[in-house]
């Protein structure tokens, strides 16, 4: 019995306008996993899940993973995240035309940067 107006916080999945946003959140704060706060606000998804949003998350970055590696094994390249290659999309639930090379890049130098500042 579900009605056909739009119900923001109780969907049990991400629109692709949300995941989209979720996308830009990580590329500012890196790894919702431990900038989950930072990222949910800035993408505007406060009223989600946690383990909804988290799960979306690691499936992004399983796909842009996988798109990295079939682009290598196809171009027979070890270096998927080279600057001055062609940018390497993936999509993810409809979402076109995702950097999977820069998401993946961005993730693992936020990652270290956070570890750097949260261990003074």
């Amino acid at each position: 019995m579900s009605s056909s107006g739009r119900k923001k916080s109780s969907s049990p999945e991400l629109t692709q306008k949300e995941i989209r946003a979720l996308i830009r959140g990580i590329m500012k704060f890196g790894n919702p996993h431990q900038r989950y706060d930072d990222v949910v606000r800035d993408a505007d998804l406060q009223d989600k899940v946690r383990e909804l949003v988290l799960q979306v998350y690691d499936e992004i970055y399983a796909a842009a993973e996988k798109a990295i590696r079939e682009h290598d094994s196809v171009n027979g390249n070890s270096a998927g995240t080279n600057a001055r290659a062609k940018a390497i999309h993936t999509s993810y639930n409809n979402v076109e035309k995702i950097n999977a090379g820069l998401l993946i890049q961005r993730v693992g130098d936020l990652n270290v940067l956070y570890e750097k500042l949260s261990s003074k």
